[in-house]
């Protein structure tokens, strides 16, 4: 088995996998400098942000003193606003301290105890301010449009004791700040755009890679070699298939990490919690997820791609033993939908197509086309596709392995 190993190790192409791995880190790394470093008054650090937030926080404070002309607050009552001072100016001192615990507590105790505080979907919604609905374009006032439930993500932060809060960690903390990368953009941050382009580099470098190591038998001349090793045909490529995957991932999660210990470096910035809560609306529904559900659906969605294409990249090579050609034949299907070739298929039968699933930030925030396709519904879509392929390989391996009878 080690000798096996050693043996695809050793055939599968280096130089392609070094330049996928600088490829990757230099798109994350830069996306993720821009994002932290764009514009000197953004809050994308722990500074800029407890600095924004600061300057927030003084709008209830000076709207709740007792010196103060009650203008926004006027229908509030004495005793929440008299709590409402208090409580923000407690929230404001904490802050300063990065107690982050006791500013979610207090957060908490806001949202519970002043059920008319005007300012609780202005300011304390901070981190999850731009996750409303998706059509709240067409409302004409702010108190039209629906927004997060608040007390979801608090209560959740206050029970674990989470050492996180979203007025510093949404783009600070270098976990949150990669993830901003990979996809977790809000919809209408159109700075965050990057994350589609990032999942067709991906689709790329598969198309490329597969399609090399499908065909290098045939170019390098070594078919009749393999048939004599002591394996089915059908366990040697499947096996050659699942190393080439293992590979490309340990590729992939190092340019990840990697990335996220540099941030993590990065002066005033934090390594962040895997725990961090990430919500969202959806017809109306708070969708609570949290960073590291997030991560595993980000790497998920990349595997169900590669084992797909994989198989694919086999099939082609029963008859297309040319490299390039089998890798464009890949790169046609992976990218059906920036093509306009899906316009080919009925509308109804397109979210069946995988070629339709290259916008993680739209699956995952259910936008557009995606809003009946929760990840379980894309997940066996994909399953659907890669199960016939791989099935369609082995029978067809079978049937040339079968001994021709003799005339």
């Amino acid at each position: 088995m080690r000798s096996f190993l050693r043996f695809q190790l050793k055939r599968l192409p280096w130089r392609l996998i070094a330049l996928a791995f600088g490829l990757l880190f230099v798109l994350i790394y830069f996306s993720g400098r821009f994002d932290i470093t764009t514009f000197p008054d953004q809050p994308t650090s722990i500074s800029r942000s407890i600095r924004y937030m600061d300057k927030q926080l003084d709008l209830p404070i000076r709207e709740y003193s007792p010196n103060t002309d009650k203008t926004k607050s006027s229908n509030v009552p004495k005793d929440q606003r008299d709590f409402s001072e208090m409580n923000y100016r407690k929230i404001k001192n904490a802050l300063h301290q990065k107690k982050y615990r006791l500013v979610n507590l207090l957060i908490l105790y806001q949202l519970q105890k002043a059920p008319r505080d005007y300012y609780p979907g202005i300011i304390l919604s901070a981190g999850f301010n731009d996750m409303w609905i998706n059509t709240w374009e067409s409302s004409t006032t702010v108190q039209e449009r629906e927004h997060v439930d608040l007390n979801i993500p608090y209560e959740y932060l206050v029970t674990q004791r989470l050492n996180v809060t979203p007025f510093v960690s949404d783009r600070s903390d270098a976990l949150n700040v990669v993830a901003n990368v990979l996809g977790i953009h809000r919809w209408n941050d159109w700075l965050q755009s990057n994350n589609t382009l990032l999942v067709r580099v991906f689709l790329a470098l598969m198309c490329i890679l597969f399609g090399l190591v499908f065909t290098r038998e045939h170019s390098h001349q070594s078919d009749d070699f393999t048939r004599t090793l002591p394996i089915s045909m059908f366990r040697y490529q499947a096996a050659r298939a699942f190393l080439t995957i293992l590979v490309f991932d340990l590729v992939v999660l190092s340019v990840v990490i990697l990335n996220i210990g540099i941030f993590t470096l990065t002066p005033d910035h934090d390594l962040g919690s895997l725990l961090y809560p990430i919500v969202f609306m959806n017809k109306g529904d708070t969708i609570f997820v949290v960073l590291w559900q997030f991560y595993g659906l980000w790497f998920l969605l990349i595997n169900l791609w590669a084992f797909f294409l994989a198989g694919l990249s086999q099939l082609f090579s029963f008859w297309i033993k040319d490299s390039v050609t089998n890798i464009f034949c890949l790169g046609v299907i992976a990218f059906a939908k920036t093509l306009n070739l899906l316009a080919l298929f009925p509308k109804e039968v397109q979210p069946f197509l995988p070629s339709n699933y290259d916008a993680f930030s739209d699956m995952f925030y259910r936008l557009d086309l995606f809003d009946t396709l929760p990840p379980s519904k894309w997940i066996v879509i994909f399953a659907a596709w890669i199960v016939p392929v791989w099935i369609a390989v082995a029978l067809i391996i079978k049937m040339r392995e079968r001994p021709k009878l003799a005339v």
